[in-house]
C-alpha cells in the first residue's frame, strides 16, 4: 500500500499545492491541476481497494489482471496495446509489483507519450524475469529531462525486487522501459 498510495499522495499533494500557489494568478493552470488532482484521487481510491482485494486473497491472477489493465487503458483514447505475458506463477508480491510496474508505465504513455501503439511484454529469460515496455510516442531527451514521479515510483519498484531498470528514450523515436528481476527461486 505504501508504494502506490504513498507515490500517487505525493503527486496529488503537489497538484493541489500548485493551484493553491497559482490561484489569483493563472486560473486555466488551476483548473488542470484541480482535474488532474481528481483524477490521482481517483488512482487513490482503486489503489487501496486493489491493496485490500490482494491481501484477502493468497493467489493473483497476474495475467488476467494485466488483461484488464490493457482492456481499461485501450479504451478512452483508442490507444492500440499489444501485450503477450508468458511468465510462470510468481510469488505474490512480485506480481503485484510487476503489475504496478506495467499500470504505472501505462499512465505515463498515456500523460505524456502521444503514442499510439503501445507493447507489454513479460518473459523469463536465463533465470530473469524481464518486462518491456515500448511506445512509439514521442519520446524524451533522457538525459536532460528529470524524472517524473512515475518513473521514480517504477525504478523504486524494480530496486525493491533487486532488479535493473533501463530507460530508452529519444524525441520523435518513442520510449522502451526494460526492467530485469532476478526470478527467486519457488
Amino acid at each position: 500500500i505504501h508504494d502506490a498510495l504513498g507515490h500517487t499522495l505525493t503527486h496529488l499533494q503537489l497538484q493541489l499545492a500548485v493551484a493553491q500557489e497559482f490561484k489569483d494568478r493563472d486560473l486555466p493552470l488551476v483548473f488542470e491541476s484541480i482535474d488532474s488532482a481528481r483524477e490521482l484521487t481517483d488512482d487513490c481510491i482503486e489503489d487501496v481497494s486493489h491493496a485490500l482485494r490482494a491481501m484477502r486473497q493468497h493467489s493473483f491472477d497476474f495475467n488476467s489482471a494485466v488483461a484488464e489493465l490493457v482492456k481499461k487503458n485501450a479504451q478512452p483514447d483508442n490507444l492500440s496495446i499489444h501485450y503477450r505475458i508468458d511468465l510462470p506463477e510468481l510469488p505474490l508480491q512480485i506480481s503485484h509489483h510487476l503489475y504496478s510496474i506495467f499500470k504505472e508505465g501505462l499512465i505515463n504513455i498515456r500523460k505524456h507519450s502521444q503514442a499510439s501503439v503501445v507493447k507489454l511484454l513479460g518473459w523469463i529469460e536465463d533465470r530473469k524475469v524481464i518486462l518491456l515496455i515500448e511506445d512509439n510516442g514521442c519520446g524524451f531527451d533522457s538525459q536532460s529531462v528529470s524524472n517524473g514521479l512515475g518513473l521514480i515510483g517504477i525504478a523504486e519498484r524494480v530496486e525493491l525486487l533487486g532488479g535493473e531498470l533501463k530507460i530508452q528514450s529519444e524525441r520523435d523515436q518513442g520510449t522502451t522501459i526494460q526492467v530485469t528481476i532476478p526470478q527467486l527461486n519457488q
